[in-house]
């Protein structure tokens, strides 16, 4: 006997930013953000359990044009979890442009 356990996918993008999210137990997440990387920043996770991440260029690239990041994260098994993320640059992490934050509750 073969078991096959499905697991949910729940995506998000930057309009959930500040949302208390209701996922199954050990969902996966998959969140997109717009990201440049010409200018310095990129998205750096910090808080949240991290499958995955990539860059996704513009379907057309144009220098400068900026294009995606994708994330995958694992969400909890039971309660709730953050998954925050800062849009810095590495050299100052101090310089915070852009901040996202979710809260995924568990039904």
């Amino acid at each position: 006997m073969v078991l096959l356990a499905v697991l949910a996918t729940i995506v998000l993008g930057a309009g959930d930013n500040g949302r208390v999210v209701t996922v199954p137990a050990s969902a996966e997440v998959v969140l997109t953000l717009a990201s440049n990387p010409s200018t310095g920043y990129r998205w750096s996770s910090t808080s949240g359990t991290v499958v995955s991440h990539r860059y996704v260029p513009p379907a057309h690239q144009i220098p400068g044009r900026g294009g995606k990041e994708v994330w995958r994260f694992r969400g909890p098994a039971s309660g709730t979890a953050t998954v925050s993320l800062v849009y810095a640059r590495p050299s100052n992490a101090k310089d915070v442009a852009r901040r996202f934050r979710v809260t995924l509750r568990v039904r």
